[in-house]
């Protein structure tokens, strides 16, 4: 080997040693990026030559340096998987309780202008007239705690529908799901679906190319996990280096390739919005899949907007302030009987 080669050899080593340097640098750079992944540099040995045999006739092999094979990611795809699977369902929990929260505080149910204030004030006007019906003071204030009653119980039917509406529309308004917390998200989620689809195919042209694709890993990544945020997922990757997303069984997006879309429609007053998915050219594919998002922030959406059994929800809790209303209005019918005299 000539002196000449075995400097370029060393130049070479302090070319891929600086460059293996500014790798490391970048990583202290981001360590609170969000989305980053660690680099690495994969080094490989450079192809050498076969010198002049020996004496023992046998032709010695010289190498010819070191070069970067690539700069790789550090990412554990169980970690990832993990990562989700629990984000998914910090998203439903964390929605769940902030609504529950509004409900809360919509039924102001510690507070002086609460139905719980209300029925005692009414209750106690009621034992005041029947102690002596002729009585104008008590009949007028019954009157007017009776009525104080029936303000608050439409100020909290009007809240609590509402608040539903806001989350899954109305039905009898049916261009208000399109302004709903699900009809706005699952636009969202489509266009994330999208942007997957994109990052799969830019991934597939730099890595043919022989360029990095870390950024756009990372990219990936970081929609991966707001997609998790807003429905269950489960990622396969593929041997070209794309990633194929599944909702449950449900496969959306098949490496550069959109496969399904989300539509929200309306429903009936149980259900507010039915969400279905679409094939290629926008027909329905899966009809009603709101029982497969049971997590992520439009699964709680769908959750608080429904009538399911033994659940927490405004439709619920609306059920329920009409039995109480529907109870306050014929104990109502029995206290004016028995005050006007009829004990029958």
């Amino acid at each position: 080997m000539s002196l000449s080669a075995s400097m370029n050899i060393g130049l070479g080593a302090l070319n891929v040693n600086q460059a293996a340097i500014n790798v490391v640098s970048n990583n202290i750079a981001n360590m609170n990026t969000e989305g980053y992944s660690k680099q690495r540099v994969e080094l490989e040995n450079l192809k050498g030559y076969s010198a002049i045999a020996n004496s023992a006739g046998k032709s010695n092999y010289i190498g010819n340096g070191v070069s970067i094979a690539k700069i790789s990611t550090y990412r554990d795809i169980y970690m990832d998987r993990n990562f989700r699977s629990e984000n998914t369902q910090y998203k439903l929990n964390e929605t769940l309780y902030e609504y529950a929260s509004n409900i809360e505080t919509i039924m102001n149910e510690y507070e002086d202008g609460g139905i719980k204030s209300a029925l005692e004030k009414f209750y106690d006007a009621a034992q005041s007239l029947a102690s002596d019906p002729s009585n104008s003071v008590y009949r007028t204030n019954f009157a007017t705690q009776a009525q104080n009653v029936g303000n608050v119980f439409n100020k909290l039917y009007s809240s609590l529908s509402e608040k539903r509406a806001e989350i899954v529309g109305d039905i009898n308004d049916p261009g208000s799901l399109d302004s709903s917390m699900v009809g706005v998200s699952i636009d969202e989620v489509n266009e994330k679906l999208q942007s997957l689809a994109d990052l799969n195919y830019k991934i597939i042209i730099a890595e043919a190319k022989g360029n990095g694709s870390a950024s756009l890993r990372d990219e990936r990544s970081r929609l991966l996990d707001e997609i998790s945020s807003q429905i269950p997922v489960t990622v396969t990757e593929n041997s070209n280096g794309t990633v194929n997303l599944y909702m449950n069984d449900m496969r959306l997006v098949k490496g550069a390739k959109l496969e399904c879309t989300l539509e929200a429609t309306v429903g009936d007053e149980a259900t507010p919005a039915i969400i279905n998915v679409l094939d290629e050219q926008g027909n329905i594919k899966f009809n009603n899949v709101n029982d497969k998002i049971d997590s992520g922030q439009i699964g709680a959406y769908l959750e608080m907007g429904s009538s399911e059994p033994n659940t927490l929800s405004y439709s619920n809790v609306i059920s329920q302030l009409n039995q109480l209303a529907s109870g306050f209005a014929n104990d109502l019918n029995s206290i004016q009987k028995y005050s006007n005299g009829d004990r029958k």
